[in-house]
């Protein structure tokens, strides 16, 4: 693996009755502060660069600022942190979590992430929640709530149980360089014993 991948710091993150993380999907921003949505708790975790508890916010609900099934939590470039729900709402909190912004409901249930593309426009995977919606990456406006554009066209109808399986293990991350390009790499774990036809 050396001659692959270099470590580029290891570094601990502190574990007490108020950071503990039972099962979290992590996020870095560019000051290299670490978010944490912890999936089972349904809270975000801020920790800084040094892996030192900052500050948590959420709970399991379903208003303002809470969550029914969080799926990630990413850092906008304005510093505000937004988060993805399974159930295709995107909330977008201050930069320390203590203050709802806004929230979005988006077509896309199930919601299986998100991106930042800039600071009004993210990249959301999942399936559209209509009959005829076939894309898994849409990119969304969030000035105006509105998707603008979609990729990753599976059109899966023979075979629903495929796209099922794809849209609730696959993953996407996006890469900005250069600036007026993106770099959208998919990808998706699928066990092939499970698609019977």
């Amino acid at each position: 693996m050396e001659e692959y991948f270099s470590i580029e710091r290891v570094f601990e993150l502190e574990q007490n009755e108020e950071s503990f993380l039972a099962s979290p999907m992590y996020s870095f921003d560019n000051d290299g502060e670490i978010l944490a949505a912890d999936v089972r708790l349904n809270k975000v975790k801020i920790f800084d660069s040094d892996g030192l508890f900052v500050n948590s916010f959420g709970r399991e609900g379903r208003g303002p600022g809470d969550f029914s099934n969080l799926i990630s939590a990413v850092r906008m470039d304005d510093g505000n942190i937004l988060t993805a729900d399974v159930s295709g709402r995107l909330t977008l909190f201050s930069d320390n979590g203590e203050e709802v912004i806004e929230t979005y409901n988006t077509p896309v249930i199930p919601l299986m992430g998100v991106e930042v593309i800039d600071s009004e426009k993210v990249l959301i995977y999942g399936r559209g929640s209509t009959s005829d919606s076939t894309h898994l990456i849409h990119l969304l406006d969030l000035s105006t709530n509105e998707i603008i554009e979609e990729f990753l066209d599976l059109d899966f109808s023979e075979h629903p149980q495929i796209l099922r399986i794809l849209t609730n293990i696959s993953s996407a991350s996006v890469d900005k360089y250069p600036p007026d390009q993106l770099h959208i790499e998919w990808t998706q774990a699928v066990d092939y014993d499970w698609l019977k036809f």
